[in-house]
């Protein structure tokens, strides 16, 4: 439940205008406790990473004790890639620069680091009651959490090469009023639909994910992430709209052709 209302009102905090402060939002944030943007970044992701990574490791160990199941490996697995990969990407895909106000990196890596606590007690309750689901939806989750995950490195890697190009660093688009980086109007794979393809495969993920864990905290936290980051392409695009001269404003938002 606590999951579901944080999710909303991070939600309504995006639709109304007062995004999170970071990355091209970062322009917002209060001048305090400001930290270079690569170290705030790795804050967001790496003790969940690291929380999830030895979670796995002590479920493979006793692997083959009857409370280890494939299902909660496959849980703990998903999660650890996923964090793993975003600290991957922080540290060898993105370039950044510019500072990031601490208190929001400390408040988001507890976020996703209470987020996968409270998804890992679930699954050891539900292990302990040998909860079986009426329709295991476990392999078919495993396939949409793989198509979230291989799509959300895809559309980092272009957004990668964009800003990392000579097109763009020649750019001549509006620059942001805190940091010296330029924008171009995204390109390539869904980004010539929607202006955040890269958060639609997120949601899969986590979608996944939920299809794999089958609890009811599995799917709150799926819901969390699928509100906050539906607001927060709503966000960027707006930005989009403003701050990038010849951005489509017929290209939507998260959902080709839909939203």
């Amino acid at each position: 439940m606590l999951l579901f209302v944080g999710g909303v009102l991070l939600s309504l905090q995006e639709f109304r205008g007062a995004a999170l402060p970071y990355s091209k939002f970062a322009g917002r944030q209060q001048k305090i406790l400001q930290l270079p943007s690569k170290i705030g970044m790795l804050m967001f992701y790496l003790p969940a990473a690291l929380l999830c990574s030895a979670f796995l490791l002590h479920k493979l160990e006793y692997f083959d004790a009857p409370t280890a199941s494939l299902r909660i490996v496959l849980v703990s697995a998903a999660m650890t890639l996923h964090f793993v990969k975003r600290v991957l990407e922080v540290n060898f895909l993105h370039e950044y620069t510019g500072t990031i106000c601490g208190v929001t990196s400390m408040l988001v890596s507890l976020t996703f680091a209470l987020l996968s606590l409270n998804l890992f007690y679930a699954q050891e309750i539900a292990e302990a009651m040998c909860y079986q689901p009426t329709y295991n939806t476990m392999w078919l989750g495993v396939v949409v959490f793989m198509v979230g995950i291989v799509g959300n490195f895809y559309h980092h890697c272009i957004l990668a090469r964009i800003r990392n190009s000579a097109e763009g660093l020649a750019a001549t688009a509006r620059r942001d009023s805190i940091t010296t980086k330029k924008y171009i109007v995204p390109h390539g794979g869904l980004f010539d639909k929607v202006a955040c393809p890269q958060y639609l495969f997120e949601i899969g993920t986590f979608i996944g994910i939920s299809m794999i864990s089958q609890t009811t905290m599995s799917l709150a936290c799926a819901v969390f992430v699928m509100l906050y980051l539906t607001a927060r392409s709503f966000s960027t695009r707006d930005w989009y709209v403003q701050k990038l001269e010849g951005f489509p404003k017929t290209r939507k938002a998260l959902i080709p052709n839909v939203l």
